[in-house]
């Protein structure tokens, strides 16, 4: 019973190897339209490092910056993530309501990461904070 516990362990870390490897590199004009409007509206002035097509069963892209600034986007070309590492993300990826919390909770400090997933928001702040939004758009966790 040991022996085929240890094979199928093995098996299953193989196939999540193999999984891992699928990612591949893409163009520009393989991305979907919609994610190839929004780099050309919002990041048109940035040059693309590279973009990866994840493939796997929630096929993702992620476009990468020369400046290390990434946008995760899904298999209809929507943003997920934009991080921005220690530039301000564009206003327009974040919804109004977040937006005010931040400037009126932080006003020395501005969102350079968010994420956003089935609905909830996750943002990163300059000065390190980590701030959980729900759907409504209403402050649920705050993590340093």
């Amino acid at each position: 019973m040991k022996k085929l516990v240890m094979v199928l362990m093995s098996v299953f870390c193989f196939q999540s190897v193999t999984f891992a490897d699928n990612d591949r590199l893409i163009q520009f004009a393989q991305l979907p339209a919609e994610a190839q409007q929004i780099v050309n509206t919002h990041f048109n002035n940035k040059k693309v490092a590279y973009i990866m097509l994840d493939p796997g069963y929630l096929k993702s892209y992620e476009v990468v910056f020369d400046d290390a600034t990434k946008v995760e986007f899904n298999k209809k070309g929507q943003w997920k993530e934009v991080d921005m590492n220690t530039q301000a993300v564009p206003s327009e990826f974040i919804p109004e309501a977040i937006q005010a919390y931040v400037n009126t909770a932080f006003p020395d400090a501005f969102i350079c990461h968010i994420d956003v997933e089935k609905g909830k928001k996750e943002v990163k702040l300059s000065n390190g904070l980590e701030l959980k939004f729900n759907k409504c758009n209403l402050l649920m966790e705050v993590d340093d």
